[in-house]
């Protein structure tokens, strides 16, 4: 009888799933739990959607402005497109977990409660390296009449920070602990 190949590597998670008798594939590897209770987990949920909500659209808002800097200089636009890709993919992240935070599979696991934290952070770092080039650019070419917006951008990228900074704290305090294989069923 020839042996079945497992999977090495990204897909490795694939071994994880046997078929049953019906022919459903059904997953049996490991999976991890939070330790709140339920209307805790679902208040810390709704509070994590809405801090990606906020983030995200600040960081869009941050860049459909016409504030000073945002149309023509390069180090103001580049930390702009790295923050908005660490915020897209802190809400694709916080997306993902799911709603059923009792019983997360290993591979979502993974790649979402232990990544969190460094996502955030990296969108509150570009963020926090947004304002320090949008002021650089105001004391040397001035705000050109667009003071407003310059402001209006700074109000933005704090609000930003606060959002990843918040997502990352709560995440950090958030404990999670494998599930035993015989609560599983």
């Amino acid at each position: 009888m020839e042996k079945k190949r497992r999977k090495r590597g990204e897909n490795s998670y694939l071994n994880d799933f046997h078929p049953n008798l019906a022919g459903e594939y059904i997953y049996s590897g490991t999976l991890y739990a939070c330790a709140l209770d339920e209307t805790a987990q679902r208040g810390m949920r709704r509070v994590l959607a809405a801090l990606a909500a906020v983030q995200l659209a600040a960081v869009i808002a941050s860049g459909s402005i016409p504030a000073p800097g945002m149309q023509n200089s390069f180090y103001i636009i580049l930390p702009f497109l790295g923050e908005l890709i660490a915020a897209v993919s802190t809400a694709w992240a916080i997306f993902k977990l799911g709603s059923d935070w009792n019983a997360v599979r290993e591979y979502i696991y993974e790649r979402t409660v232990p990544a969190l934290p460094r996502r955030a952070l990296a969108a509150a770092i570009l963020a926090f390296l947004g304002i320090l080039c949008e002021g650089i650019h105001l004391a040397l070419a001035g705000h050109g009449g667009r003071l407003f917006y310059a402001v209006l951008y700074f109000i933005f990228k704090v609000l930003s920070i606060l959002c990843a900074l918040t997502i990352r704290r709560t995440m950090l305090h958030t404990n999670w602990a494998k599930v035993p294989k015989c609560d599983k069923q």
